[in-house]
């Protein structure tokens, strides 16, 4: 029953152990302390914009932060057809706050949100495989426990008989 719990004991420090190690070597990789960082900023930004802008006395930016609905239907590719996607993209990275610049382009981010979800799958099934590990050698100690017993009660009725 010991060699069952340490068994289990080790394969979960081993999977622990790796699991911390893929998830850090993961975060480095990719910088993600920094980006997080960076990106907080960005939301910082973001957020001072909109409620500033949404409460703003009447500075001409409004919410889109100076973008009209002109401009702003510019920007999505409604406008105007003789307007430039270079200049389409240069008025919409304008107005992200830095958003491209400090954290990357928004596929980038998807992607490596994708992977870290990833990440997080592998490290969830090492949690499960150590659960069913550890409910295999609970049942296994209770078979053990009634197998034990009932070799008891047969030596106690053979010695009765």
């Amino acid at each position: 029953a010991d060699g069952d719990a340490a068994l289990v004991q080790l394969v979960h420090v081993e999977a622990e152990r790796r699991a911390v190690d893929i998830m850090r070597d993961f975060m480095e990789e990719r910088r993600l302390g920094e980006t997080v960082r960076r990106a907080g900023g960005v939301a910082g930004r973001i957020e001072e914009r909109y409620t500033s802008s949404s409460s703003s006395s009447g500075d001409g930016e409004g919410l889109f932060g100076g973008l009209d609905e002109t401009n702003l239907a510019g920007v999505m590719g409604l406008g105007q057809a003789n307007t430039d996607i270079a200049s389409k993209r240069a008025l919409a990275q304008r107005d992200d706050c830095g958003f491209a610049s400090e954290v990357g382009n928004l596929a980038d981010v998807d992607a490596s949100q994708e992977e870290w979800a990833l990440v997080m799958q592998s490290t969830e099934s090492y949690e499960r495989f150590i659960r069913h590990a550890v409910e295999e050698v609970c049942k296994a100690r209770r078979l053990r426990r009634e197998q034990r017993r009932e070799e008891r009660r047969r030596l106690e009725e053979a010695e009765e008989a």
